[in-house]
């Protein structure tokens, strides 16, 4: 099982990358790079069946974008957010 996750980990952050990269590199505004990076990490965690994920887009050394999605836990229903950290 910690196999598949550390996989699924692996798959999920090359996607992820290579379909964020494209999008910083044309310069669009922060809160269109929000939305849209929104948009795909609901698609990605519907695809992968994944409950919760946390992320940071770094660009040129600084964070434009951190957030946190869906739950940390199918028991208690918290949040994840920027800070969560994932076992």
């Amino acid at each position: 099982m910690k196999r598949i996750r550390t996989i699924t980990s692996i798959v999920v952050t090359a996607v992820l990358t290579s379909v964020f990269t494209p999008i910083i590199a044309s310069q669009p505004s922060n809160s269109l790079i929000q939305k849209k990076i929104d948009s795909l990490m609901q698609s990605a965690m519907q695809e992968f069946t994944v409950a919760g994920a946390a992320i940071a887009v770094v660009k040129d050394g600084k964070i434009i974008h951190k957030k946190g999605y869906g739950i940390r836990a199918l028991e208690n229903q918290q949040p994840v957010d920027e800070f969560t950290n994932f076992q």
